[in-house]
């Protein structure tokens, strides 16, 4: 099967030469752009910039792929001003404290996730004037974004999913999602962006080789999501201002980005949801190209200069 690269978008993180490379901000000021830079269980990283600034979302991904990959889009991490962290799991934080520390950069976070980077035998310890410590439920502003947590329901104390802010562009990201709790829905209907888990499917896992305890925890409460639920989520939250939908963590294992994307198809055509520019799905080892929103004409466009050809499934 084959569709288009709005649906697998990829790109090599060695294929540009830095040289050539521009300053997003000097293309386009007025625009908010995404890269990410990894997404599964082997790890995950999300890039955003605002014209005011940058931050990536969580660090367990390599700190040599997020340099390639920003440097691929004209960036440095000398440019990020915080990490946000969604929780303590090691695909998602293996790489904050040595980042935070080689790049003296703010991290983000819940006083559970500090508690666990503070407990792994490292010699890398976030500065103390560095760390950044949010509630469950709380709002700052950094890069420009106006950022504000809310509780997630996973199998790791203070999980925690972040809505990004800047003008019109709003985003939230729900991943590790056990299960979907009413402010949920609320939020993802207030947003025109959402990166949405959609870690399995039911009947490849059922199926699968994991062991019988590992099944129950992924598909519990307290696991993660399945494409039919996350089909259902977005269902019940989509409306006509909602321009891009990322598909997240994708198991390497329980899914696959075809299968994944016929539920969504099933699910969303039966309630006349149109797929075709809506649903892109985020590769596990490969950064994107970068997606640019121009703030003006409230448009979202991936960069022509970095666009990945149509991809076979």
């Amino acid at each position: 099967m084959k569709y288009s690269s709005s649906l697998l978008e990829s790109s090599s993180l060695f294929s540009r030469n830095s040289e050539e490379k521009t300053d997003v901000k000097e293309k386009v000021p007025q625009q908010v752009a995404f890269v990410s830079v990894g997404s599964g269980s082997s790890g995950n990283c999300y890039y955003f910039s605002s014209p005011q600034g940058s931050l990536l979302i969580d660090v367990g991904v390599p700190i040599r792929m997020v340099e390639h990959a920003l440097q691929s889009v004209g960036k440095s991490l000398c440019q990020i001003d915080a990490i946000l962290v969604t929780h303590g799991h090691s695909d998602h934080t293996r790489n904050v404290a040595r980042l935070s520390v080689l790049y003296d950069l703010p991290v983000i976070a819940t006083q559970e996730v500090f508690l666990l980077l503070d407990s792994l035998k490292t010699r890398f310890k976030i500065f103390p004037k560095n760390r950044i410590v949010i509630k469950e439920e709380d709002s700052l502003v950094r890069g420009g974004f106006k950022i504000e947590s809310f509780a997630v329901p996973h199998d790791c104390p203070e999980t925690v999913g972040y809505t990004l802010t800047f003008e019109n562009f709003r985003l939230a990201l729900l991943t590790d999602v056990g299960h979907y709790l009413p402010q949920h829905y609320s939020i993802a209907r207030s947003c025109n962006h959402l990166i949405l888990e959609s870690n399995f499917d039911r009947e490849m896992l059922i199926n699968g080789g994991y062991p019988y305890p590992l099944k129950q925890r992924i598909a519990s409460d307290l696991g993660h999501t399945g494409n039919y639920e996350a089909a259902l989520f977005l269902s019940q939250v989509y409306h006509s201002k909602m321009q891009r939908v990322w598909l997240c963590h994708l198991s390497k294992d329980n899914n696959t980005p075809d299968c994944c994307y016929k539920t969504f198809q099933d699910v969303l055509e039966q309630r006349g949801i149109p797929l075709e520019s809506l649903l892109s799905i985020l590769p596990r080892f490969k950064a994107t190209p970068l997606y640019l929103f121009n703030l003006r004409q409230n448009e979202l466009a991936i960069d022509s200069e970095n666009r990945s050809a149509e991809v076979a499934v």
